[in-house]
């Protein structure tokens, strides 16, 4: 069974905007699912994200502690994660993390040893 929904670029924009209170609420929302970001995407307002997908992505690393009182879902699946830094989801208190699939190693300061 598949495991990924497929829809037109035109059908996923109008999803985006009535999930968003008819675009009153843009960044509620922030899909950017592969399209070869290297970085996390720039956010006007990181308080009012609840949901963000950034998977199939060429990000590596995760740095710095945004601070995201509402973000429930951060997607990162299929992409090419390395680093998130120990301050990353310090101000996320909502979020819920799904580690079944993905693999992680903790490190203390430094890095690996």
């Amino acid at each position: 069974m598949a495991q990924e929904v497929r829809m037109h670029d035109v059908v996923r924009e109008m999803a985006l905007w009535i999930a968003s209170e008819l675009g009153r609420e843009k960044e509620a929302f922030i899909v950017h699912a592969g399209v070869g970001l290297s970085e996390i995407p720039k956010v006007k307002n990181w308080n009012t994200v609840r949901r963000m997908s950034l998977m199939k992505n060429k990000i590596h690393n995760l740095g710095g502690s945004p601070e995201c009182l509402e973000l429930t879902a951060f997607l990162m699946q299929q992409g090419d994660l390395v680093n998130i830094s120990s301050e990353f989801f310090k101000s996320m208190p909502k979020l819920q993390l799904q580690v079944s699939v993905i693999s992680l190693r903790v490190y203390k300061r430094g890095g690996p040893t």
